[in-house]
């Protein structure tokens, strides 16, 4: 396989002036535990859930930073509701006298992936910042001491177990690059305050930081030290374990355990389709409206969620190319919408084959020469997608052009 896999995504549409603006102007920005936990986390939701009914989930106001004339172009528009969530964790679990109280809370700056988001914020004069999940948030220690990168007041404040990552910036930075083994990602960087969705977590591994990004003649490069103090991490929305004693389950669970850093909500995850190639393993699953494809291969495992945007009605959802070494074969994995009962498909030359689907998850052998890299786009892939009283949904090209 290709250090970086990607997955196929639809060809882009024209779409009409209107509709881009009210869905620009609506939408910018961007598991549980063992079992004998699943009692706690329950009681935890409800005393959450208690606390967003007695009022809130309504406590912004015309003045608050969230309302839609103050919001500034980092900052997503439900980052209110996030804060609402992060501020009932607090109060569900007897915390929130540690933090200012929730009427000082100002969002600064916001970075989404699919299945989380991390959100930054000034509470009163304190830099804070919080990772919400499908199922958890975690809130950052607001007493912690920040330990800056040499000679400037850049710091990071959070890291979650999923890498979540939030700081802040030296106040003659107006943007911050973080660094590790030879990866760069680009911070969303706002009035002093920095976060990304995922970094690394293993403590072997060094960050550095700079103000620039690579290619600047004479760019600072420093290392950045781990946050220090003990954030408030809580499950609020616990789901039911994913099953991890089945083959597709064993393997799910072993995958997603190697990855790096390990994902949100990593342990309620539902197993689907599997397949092998070369000698990688490949399981699809779900996480209520998510999905991805984890990929086991000798010496890593990789997961991949499917981005929001990838989603079409009526066809397929999500699709993707898996190779192993050259001559090893090759396998499409991928996902079709609820409303799909069968999949059939056609593959070049090969006869038709019947696709098994396992939790809306599909996994199906295709001619190598098809696909020579993971990277190709395959063509002559016909797929027919039927519900269950045999209407047909689509019929036509795998990956249309």
């Amino acid at each position: 396989m290709t250090e970086d896999w990607k997955p196929y995504l639809p060809p882009r549409r024209t779409m009409p002036a209107g509709v881009r603006e009210r869905i620009l102007a609506r939408t910018f920005g961007d598991a549980p535990a063992p079992d004998r936990r699943l009692r706690t986390r329950l009681a935890v939701a409800a005393a959450i859930a208690a606390v967003i009914a007695g009022g809130w989930a309504t406590s912004l106001t015309s003045g608050d930073s969230q309302s839609p004339g103050a919001r500034g172009p980092e900052i997503a528009p439900n980052a209110g509701t996030d804060l609402d969530r992060c501020w009932a964790a607090l109060v569900g679990t007897g915390r929130s006298d540690r933090y200012p109280a929730r009427a000082l809370w100002r969002a600064v700056v916001t970075a989404r992936e699919a299945g989380k988001s991390v959100i930054g914020f000034r509470a009163g004069a304190t830099p804070v910042f919080c990772e919400t999940t499908v199922t958890s948030v975690t809130v950052s220690d607001p007493t912690a001491k920040p330990n800056h990168a040499d000679g400037t007041g850049t710091a990071a404040l959070l890291l979650t177990d999923s890498g979540g990552a939030g700081g802040i910036a030296d106040e003659k930075w107006t943007s911050v690059t973080v660094e590790w083994d030879g990866k760069v990602r680009q911070a969303d960087v706002r009035d002093g305050m920095w976060v990304l969705p995922t970094l690394p977590t293993d403590p072997t591994v060094v960050w550095r930081v700079s103000p620039s990004g690579p290619g600047v003649p004479g760019r600072q490069v420093l290392d950045l030290p781990r946050p220090e103090g003990a954030p408030v991490s809580v499950f609020d929305r616990p789901l039911a374990p994913g099953e991890r004693t089945s083959l597709a389950g064993a393997w799910l669970g072993n995958c997603l355990s190697r990855t790096q850093p390990q994902p949100a909500d990593m342990e309620s995850w539902r197993p689907g389709a599997t397949t092998t190639v070369g000698g990688h393993r490949v399981v699809t699953a779900r996480l209520g409206d998510l999905v991805g494809v984890c990929v086991t291969e000798p010496n890593r495992s990789t997961f991949e969620v499917a981005p929001g945007h990838a989603v079409r009605p009526g066809r397929l959802r999500y699709a993707k190319v898996v190779k192993a070494a050259p001559g090893q074969g090759a396998r499409i994995v991928g996902f079709v919408q609820p409303e799909v009962a069968a999949m059939a498909v056609t593959a070049g030359e090969s006869a038709q084959v019947s696709v098994p689907i396992t939790d809306s998850g599909f996994a199906v052998e295709i001619p190598e020469t098809l696909a020579p890299t993971a990277d190709t786009t395959p063509e002559h892939v016909q797929v027919t997608l039927t519900s269950e009283d045999g209407t047909v949904l689509y019929a036509g090209e795998m990956f249309p052009k």
